[in-house]
This record gives structure tokens, sequence and C-alpha cells, in this order.
């Protein structure tokens, strides 16, 4: 399956997310379906964010209505699911770094393909960002990490499906 790019960030309506209760005892495991990798990134992004504030989407519409500061995000990997991780490394890490809360606005996912012999998997885009805490937001448990236990990124039909398991 090809990994055209696509600007979309925000999980569409035909994006799934799902939560798995007998993955793990004391992390959080989530499943994502998409159609696009980019919508089943911004799902992952959304899942592991959903953990952590218990009214996301209020802090993301509460964002876009002050027009928050974006910043630029750039990853490469040499797999698709590596790359999966390292963005939703990414994601905590700029939590625990910055005291923020981010989450994408706009990703372009490619694979090899598009870069010729030798290159690997990239991610491109945007990032939103909110101070932890800030507009009414209500934080529910602190995620440490995201894990290799279970990374999973794979075409499925005429998508993609990504699975992954949170340390908290």
């Amino acid at each position: 399956m090809s990994a055209a790019p696509s600007r979309r960030a925000a999980p569409s309506a035909a994006t799934r997310i799902e939560f798995l209760d007998d993955v793990a005892l004391a992390d959080v495991a989530f499943r994502v379906r998409g159609p696009s990798l980019e919508g089943v990134f911004a799902a992952a992004a959304a899942a592991t964010l959903s953990v952590m504030v218990a009214n996301l989407e209020q802090v993301q519409e509460g964002w876009a209505r002050d027009a928050g500061p974006r910043e630029a995000i750039e990853l490469g990997a040499a797999a698709a699911d590596l790359l999966l991780y390292d963005f939703l490394a990414e994601i905590i890490f700029r939590k625990d770094a910055r005291a923020a809360l981010t989450w994408p606005v706009e990703l372009t996912v490619t694979g090899p393909e598009a870069g010729g012999p030798g290159s690997g998997w990239r991610l491109r885009g945007e990032l939103a960002e909110m101070p932890l805490g800030g507009a009414g937001m209500e934080l529910l448990v602190d995620v440490k990490a995201v894990t290799m236990h279970r990374l999973r990124l794979a075409p499925e039909g005429d998508g993609w499906v990504a699975e992954a398991v949170l340390d908290l």
C-alpha cells in the first residue's frame, strides 16, 4: 500500500480509536484504524492525549479559537511502526520538557518509495501547543512513555491499523 502524502492531521469520521482492556494491567493499550497514515498518526496522538486529558476536544477548540502557537516537526525512521513510536514519544517528551500538551494540526507521512533508494519513512508537519492546565484543561493521568510492547502499524484493507501500549 502506498503512503501517499496528505496534510490531514485530525482523525476523520472514518478513523476509529479503541482502547484495549485485555492487553496490560498497569498500562493503557489502544488500537486505531483509518483510511490514511496521517489519520492513523493523528488518532494515535488523540488516543495518547485523551489518556492524559479528560476534555481534549474542548482544549483543542480553545486553542483554535485563540490561534495558539504552532511548531514544525520533522521525524524519520527506518520503518513505519518506528516512526509512529518516535512521533508518540515526541508528544510525551514535549509534555514533560515543556509542561505543555502538543497535538498535530498538519501532518504528511511518506514511505521509502517517495524518497527513492535508501530513504526511509518521514513525518513532517505542525504541532499545536498549550501549557498543561491551561484553558480549563482537566488532567487525568501522566503518560510516562510509549512502549515497544505490541507496537504495530500495518496496512489493513483500504487503510491502516496501529496498536500501541502507553506506560503510566
